[in-house]
């Protein structure tokens, strides 16, 4: 199944295990990232929030909004804009 914060190797992109400088294109605090206080334990939950709730904006491969707004613009064409959600869903999901 796809997700947008894994690559498809199966790397993760995930805030806490970016090195600790700061973001050069400004979306992650500081605070986000690589701190020596993190355990496994901190590192594993942040990875299963993660895969409850991905971030749709930091893609890993940068591909979700170009989905979305292909399907979205498939569905619209077709006449169906009140099917917004399963747009969503069928972008996340398909």
């Amino acid at each position: 199944m796809w997700h947008p914060n894994v690559y498809p190797s199966g790397s993760v992109c995930i805030s806490i295990l970016h090195p600790p400088e700061e973001d050069k294109y400004g979306y992650e605090d500081a605070g986000e990232r690589w701190l020596p206080v993190h355990t496994p334990q901190t590192i594993l939950l942040s990875v299963i929030s993660m895969v409850h709730l991905p971030d749709i904006i930091a893609c890993a491969d940068g591909s979700y909004p170009l989905r979305m707004m292909r399907v979205l613009r498939i569905r619209m064409q077709r006449g169906n804009g009140a099917m917004i959600i399963l747009a969503i869903k069928s972008a996340l999901f398909d």
